[in-house]
């Protein structure tokens, strides 16, 4: 796939990313969390799947040693994502909001500095 196609595709599933973070605000701001929390685990964990191969399959294209190293912080993030599903499962207090916080961490750390920094000097 050449980089204008995956360039497209990462930024669409950044977009559902983003919109899937900032319902799940709402819902935490209202207290309604638990209505969709199941069903954003899977909305959250498909979304970031796509977005972070897309990720690698462009990185793999253009620089090796940022690949190797964003494959990391992929696993990383994964394993956050499996250790919330625990907390949830466990009716940790202040659940919802720590994930939240988590969730807009990494998509403003991680995700906007891959958009801007990495794939726009390849435009």
């Amino acid at each position: 796939m050449n980089s204008e196609n995956l360039i497209k595709i990462i930024k669409d599933n950044r977009k559902k990313i983003e919109d899937l973070i900032d319902n799940f605000s709402r819902y935490v701001q209202t207290g309604d969390c638990e209505k969709v929390i199941v069903d954003f685990f899977h909305k959250i964990s498909f979304y970031t799947n796509e977005y972070l191969m897309n990720e690698r399959l462009f990185l793999k294209q253009k620089d090796i040693n940022l690949f190797n190293e964003l494959t990391d912080k992929h696993r990383e993030f994964t394993d956050q994502l499996i250790a919330f599903q625990r907390d949830y499962e466990q009716n940790k207090p202040d659940f919802c909001i720590e994930f939240l916080n988590f969730l807009k961490h990494w998509y403003s750390e991680h995700v906007l500095y891959f958009d801007e920094n990495i794939m726009s000097s390849n435009e």
